[in-house]
């Protein structure tokens, strides 16, 4: 595929108000020895465009610019009398050939508009063509131009979005932690009785004592979960709380009398588990929940950062090479 630089356009050199046809001109140049006719296109005075040699082959229009360019011709460009220089395009051909570049401008962004009367010593194609497009010379670059503006809009853009979100996420971390308070309380109890049993025989004292220990160990754990959702910090609070509670009794009793003495221990453990206490709270501000990831990680932002620069960096050089071909065009 031929790499287009240029769109060159012509007339066909013929009187006014005389009509030919792209199966004439091929014939003139195969006349003179060519292969094919010298244009890509050819338009006719009633507006139709007619096409020549194909677009991947190089034209025979204009000599030293053939490898890279695009022939038209319209045809007419002489006066009646076959001899003085005329635009004689008529309105049809007019529309048709500004359509036409258009087109080809718009396959060929970098491809600019001439006469072949820039490039040789001849009045064709009898008009001016940077009047006349010179405001789709500079096509190529505005087009790039705008391109890598709107990439660096975009750049740009996402930089901030991102640069939001990352402050929302990136700064702390998700959070789980447990805490444990336990506390003891112990009561000391000592019951006695005494009391006197007779019989036939003898009397005797009966003392009976009785020693409680009463111990209740009462176990609080608070877990506090965090988690992010976005912007919003969710914290979970469960709180269990455990209750021992020992009981240790120890009975003695005696017979004076006969001076016999009998101890009796007995432990009771009794565990009691109340049901969790679970409190959740939210807060829209930049929390410690979830870890960033790797759309806002901070190399992601750098080269968000550097695709924006780089793209107004080119747009910036577009510029200017825009700015230099406006000068040209007005200099000459």
């Amino acid at each position: 595929m031929r790499k287009i630089t240029e769109i060159i356009l012509h007339c066909s050199a013929t009187a006014e108000g005389l009509d030919f046809s792209v199966r004439d001109i091929r014939a003139w140049h195969k006349a003179q020895g060519w292969a094919d006719v010298g244009y890509h296109y050819v338009v006719r005075l009633d507006g139709t465009v007619q096409e020549g040699r194909p677009l991947e082959q190089a034209g025979a229009h204009c000599k030293g610019h053939n490898d890279r360019s695009i022939g038209i011709c319209y045809i007419g460009g002489l006066a009646a009398d076959g001899r003085t220089p005329k635009d004689t395009r008529t309105t049809a051909q007019r529309a048709a050939l500004r359509a036409l570049v258009t087109r080809l401008q718009r396959q060929y962004p970098a491809a600019t508009v001439h006469g072949h009367n820039e490039f040789a010593a001849k009045a064709c194609p009898c008009f001016n063509v940077r009047e006349e497009f010179g405001t789709q010379q500079a096509a190529g670059s505005s087009t790039r131009l705008r391109a890598f503006a709107i990439l660096a809009a975009i750049a740009a853009a996402a930089s901030l979005l991102f640069a939001g979100v990352t402050s929302c996420t990136g700064a702390r971390r998700a959070a789980v932690r447990t805490e444990q308070h336990t506390a003891t309380a112990t009561d000391d109890r000592l019951e006695a009785r005494t009391s006197t049993a007779a019989d036939s025989r003898h009397t005797a004292d009966f003392t009976a004592a009785r020693y409680l220990t009463d111990t209740v160990t009462v176990r609080d754990t608070l877990r506090v979960t965090e988690r992010q959702q976005g912007c919003t910090l969710y914290v979970t609070r469960d709180l269990v709380r455990w209750r021992d509670r020992t009981l240790t009794r120890r009975d003695t009793s005696a017979l004076t009398a006969l001076t016999d003495t009998r101890t009796d221990t007995r432990t009771d453990t009794a565990r009691s588990f109340r049901a969790t206490a679970r409190t959740s709270s939210t807060a829209d501000h930049p929390p410690a929940a979830a870890s960033a990831s790797w759309w806002t990680s901070r190399p992601f932002m750098a080269i968000l950062n550097l695709l924006a620069a780089a793209a107004a960096l080119v747009a910036f050089i577009e510029l200017r090479r825009y700015r230099q071909e406006q000068e040209r065009k007005g200099g000459r």
